[in-house]
């Protein structure tokens, strides 16, 4: 249990800075009109 805590604080650190790294127009760029692009994913976990 413990691991699994310091890992989960790891990931809450490290996630927004990688997702911070990611230009607008590549996180925002739809594919094909039925897929979401990555920004909207992420959205949907907040």
């Amino acid at each position: 249990m413990e691991a699994s805590i310091k890992r989960l604080e790891f990931l809450c650190k490290k996630i927004p800075q990688l997702l911070g790294k990611i230009e607008e127009s590549s996180f925002s760029l739809k594919l094909d009109s039925e897929k979401w692009s990555k920004k909207q994913i992420i959205w949907t976990f907040n």
